[in-house]
């Protein structure tokens, strides 16, 4: 019984339920904790596939369960045009030096 318990998809699913009522409760910060946690039970590339659609589904259900509460015109005339310039910066931009030296052996440099 207690090998079932630490089973690592058991402690999975005790981070999940608590990541995502944490996001229920507060609006974000679901894959974080879900992430943050599952990754000291079960490797990165095996938790994305399995969280980050899961997320999706609760961002998309809260979404359109409480749309009549979004402040549209602050939503799409401040923050979106933001996002969307902040959105390819990460991509095109690669740091001062000890950034690029430090990011070397990483895949995602």
């Amino acid at each position: 019984m207690l090998d079932l318990l630490l089973s690592p998809w058991v402690l999975l699913g005790l981070f999940v339920l608590l990541a995502y009522t944490t996001e229920a409760m507060t609006g974000f910060g679901s894959i974080v904790i879900a992430l943050s946690l599952g990754a000291l039970v079960l490797p990165l590339d095996t938790l994305m596939p399995v969280l980050v659609p899961l997320n999706l589904l609760l961002s998309g259900y809260l979404s359109m369960r409480y749309r009549r509460l979004v402040h549209w015109r602050l939503l799409l005339r401040g923050i979106l045009p933001l996002m969307a310039a902040g959105t390819p910066w990460p991509v095109t931009w690669r740091g001062p030096g000890w950034v690029r030296r430090c990011c070397k052996p990483c895949s995602a440099c």
